[in-house]
């Protein structure tokens, strides 16, 4: 299932309120929400760590095995990311997308280019979208690959953000996004 819903969540989640009409409460799509001050996934040793310096209301979502979750609805080979995390600011809001990734550092962007083009409509609406991989093992020069320029641009100039690329553990303030 992909969760055709996401969009009236996440205006709502924006505005710290409740959506109550999800189709999609038992998979538990919405991890954490709140002003927390470390707000952290984790998969297979890889783990991203935001720190709410700034006492944002942030919203966690699951996104693989949560907002998508695959079944006979999902196309094979759709691609997506792991999490991704609303902030909340008081114009538009922000979004981290993030893929924990083992060794495969092309798979992990073409995941953030699968979710940023299935939900293109909620991100086109926030004012910055920041791409975060955490990786195994090193981060191997990629810059010069098709699919990073593709995203970088997307990213850079449509999306205000930026992407960065961690080995094992990426712990970053609020206030280091940019």
């Amino acid at each position: 299932m992909i969760c055709n819903k996401l969009s009236l969540c996440f205006d709502a989640k924006k505005n710290s309120g409740d959506f109550r009409e999800c189709p999609n409460i038992p998979s538990k799509c919405i991890e954490k929400e709140g002003t927390i001050s470390n707000i952290k996934c984790e998969e297979n040793g890889k783990i991203y760590i935001l720190q709410n310096t700034d006492n944002k209301y942030i919203v966690s979502y699951k996104m693989d095995g949560g907002v998508i979750k695959e079944d006979s609805t999902v196309p094979p080979g759709t691609n997506k990311c792991d999490y991704l995390y609303l902030i909340n600011e008081k114009t538009e809001p922000m979004a981290i997308i993030i893929e924990l990734k083992g060794t495969s550092v092309k798979k992990a962007i073409t995941q953030l280019l699968g979710t940023i083009e299935l939900y293109d409509k909620i991100f086109s609406n926030c004012s910055k979208v920041f791409c975060r991989i955490v990786v195994t093992s090193s981060t191997p020069m990629i810059k010069a690959e098709p699919a990073y320029i593709k995203l970088s641009k997307k990213i850079q100039s449509k999306l205000n953000g930026n992407i960065k690329i961690h080995e094992k553990k990426f712990i970053e303030k609020y206030t280091e996004l940019l």
